[in-house]
């Protein structure tokens, strides 16, 4: 299962990196607990599409996986009141 997963994560990933190269991938939520159980399937998928992207693509897990999306409204709602 865990496998299949990364696989299907790689393939969204590639596209989204194709799409906006970024320096960083962050996986948030309740499934990044679990990040090394399909790390590996899901690099492998993204080495098959784009060769150099592990390179200049860093692809990590949250440091709060669980608040991120509150983090980040919040951070925007201070945003938005400064002048």
């Amino acid at each position: 299962v865990w496998s299949h997963y990364g696989t299907y994560l790689g393939m969204g990933i590639s596209g989204l990196i194709n799409i906006f190269n970024p320096e960083v991938v962050l996986l948030g939520g309740g499934i990044s607990k679990a990040f090394k159980l399909f790390e590996s399937s899901m690099h492998r998928q993204i080495s098959l599409s784009y060769k150099i992207i592990l390179t200049d693509c860093r692809i990590t897990t949250s440091k709060f996986p669980d608040d991120g999306g509150l983090l980040g409204a919040s951070y925007l709602a201070i945003e938005s009141l400064k002048p």
